[in-house]
């Protein structure tokens, strides 16, 4: 090559292509700063963002998974606040029915405490039907769900659920023309005639009793979980504890009801334990998927997130190069100015 060559100036090339270089090291440099990322595109690190990105999943799915334990614990909170509250009740309709055993009461004073007893019963039933999470409800045979309660707490890695054992509280309506209407632990609904009737699911015989309240009355059930998994047909064989037209009308009935209520009591206290166990497991779920969430998101950081002080000194790199590069290249397309002085 020439010396004094025009056609083709490589010293000015060259710097202009060393130009070019540094300020695309300069506009990443600028977009990390301005992003707060290192890797804006798959171009700034391809294997760094496939990995980043599934760490991203999996710390959005973790908060999510934990956020559904909450709304467990919500639920199971109303749960046992409803529960509490039927104790309450219980144990008042214990002093009623403890009152009303004792023979000395006459027959107007032991009518007023079944008044008491009776409606004590129809609110523990209401509650039963009414008690709801967002329209959910909580104790029903015909609630959304089975005999358990699952909480979906899975990332990316697999599916994971924590199941809560929900008991069942069977609402048994009062009489409705002239025919008892009875709702089981399946939720079929019959008409009963006969004054004695052995329900074949509960293994238990009533006594009916004519009753021309209409009121709700409750059986309490629980679930043996074994025997539904067993079940080719997922029927579910219960256990029930009832206050299926209890009365304090004598002193002998009253007597006989106290051994139903402390069935019932039980049943409400093994339900609130359960359900207890329940949300302690779940919080601490909660407490290992925060964890784990916010170790898998200090992950991300060191692949995605940009390191600024680097990135300052990068900054200042590459601008002091671009001056001198600029200068460079002017010094080079000078150079070609020195042919002119040969045609003096």
């Amino acid at each position: 090559m020439g010396a004094f060559s025009i056609l083709n100036n490589i010293s000015a090339i060259t710097g202009q292509h060393l130009l070019n270089i540094n300020n695309v090291n300069l506009n990443r440099t600028l977009n990390r700063m301005s992003s707060g990322m290192r890797i804006n595109t798959g171009a700034d690190d391809a294997a760094g963002l496939q990995i980043a990105d599934s760490l991203r999943a999996n710390v959005h799915a973790l908060n999510q998974a934990t956020r559904n334990a909450n709304d467990g614990i919500s639920f199971l909170q109303i749960a046992d606040g409803a529960l509490g509250e039927i104790t309450n009740m219980l144990t008042r309709m214990v002093t009623l029915a403890e009152q009303a055993a004792n023979e000395p009461i006459d027959e107007k004073g032991r009518k007023a405490l079944d008044n008491e007893f009776q409606e004590l019963q129809a609110e523990i039933a209401r509650l039963a039907l009414q008690t709801n999470f967002n329209g959910t409800k909580l104790f029903s045979t015909d609630r959304g769900f089975g005999p358990t309660l699952d909480l979906f707490v899975g990332d990316l890695s697999g599916p994971s659920s924590i199941s809560v054992v929900m008991g069942f509280i069977s609402v048994v309506s009062g009489i409705e023309d002239g025919k008892i209407r009875v709702v089981d632990s399946l939720n079929v609904e019959s008409d009963y005639n006969p004054a004695v009737h052995t329900d074949a699911t509960m293994g238990t015989a009533w006594n009916w009793k004519t009753d021309s309240t209409g009121r709700n009355k409750i059986t309490l059930l629980t679930n043996n979980e074994d025997d539904a998994k067993a079940a080719n047909d997922n029927r579910l064989t219960n256990d029930g504890n009832n206050l299926h037209w209890v009365s304090l009308g004598t002193h002998a009935s009253a007597a006989g009801a106290l051994t139903n209520i402390r069935e019932c009591l039980n049943m409400v206290s093994t339900m609130r334990g359960t359900i207890g166990a329940g949300m302690n497991r779940l919080q601490a779920a909660i407490s290992v998927m925060q964890t784990q969430a916010r170790n898998t998101l200090a992950a991300e950081s060191q692949i995605r997130d940009a390191n600024m002080a680097e990135e300052i000194t990068n900054m200042t790199k590459y601008q002091i190069l671009a001056q001198t590069g600029i200068a460079a290249l002017a010094h080079a397309n000078g150079n070609s100015q020195i042919v002119l002085s040969l045609l003096r």
